[in-house]
């Protein structure tokens, strides 16, 4: 099982088959490989990985999501 944390975003537009920019809330904007993104059911949310949330300027969640894979 691997730690996500989740990202609430305002606009979520895929710029190449590999790429996604995501803008949040409080205005901060990033990009993100497709490849390490999860969407949240039902939500307008994305669960990225815990290592990857680090580096990026995006508004994250506190809590850690654990999941499979």
């Amino acid at each position: 099982m691997k730690p996500y944390l989740k990202c609430k975003y305002a606009e979520y537009r895929e710029i190449s088959p590999k790429a996604a920019v995501v803008k949040c809330y409080d205005g901060s904007e990033d990009i993100l490989p497709l490849s390490q993104i999860r969407f949240a059911a039902l939500e307008d949310a994305i669960l990225v990985p815990c290592w990857l949330a680090e580096k990026k300027d995006l508004q994250f969640a506190q809590k850690k999501i654990w999941l499979e894979g």
